[in-house]
């Protein structure tokens, strides 16, 4: 729950500081932020994106330069 509550920290800088909504954030195809611990339903991570309305895109695996995108 601590990554989920620095990443509400984050979304609210961001949108201060730019003065505009976050639409959409990446993520490597890791699946910590994509399911719960069982692997079948969606984690906080992406319950939380979703009530913000922010589109959540996954990388693909094998693709290390999609990787580095997605951890800027």
């Amino acid at each position: 729950m601590r990554n989920l509550n620095q990443l509400k920290i984050y979304k609210d800088e961001v949108e201060n500081q730019q003065n505009r909504k976050n639409k959409v954030v990446r993520f490597d195809h890791d699946g910590e932020y994509r399911y719960d611990r069982s692997g079948r339903y969606p984690g906080p991570f992406t319950n939380f994106l979703k009530e913000c309305g922010i589109i959540n895109l996954y990388t693909m695996p094998g693709t290390p330069h999609q990787t580095g995108i997605a951890e800027r």
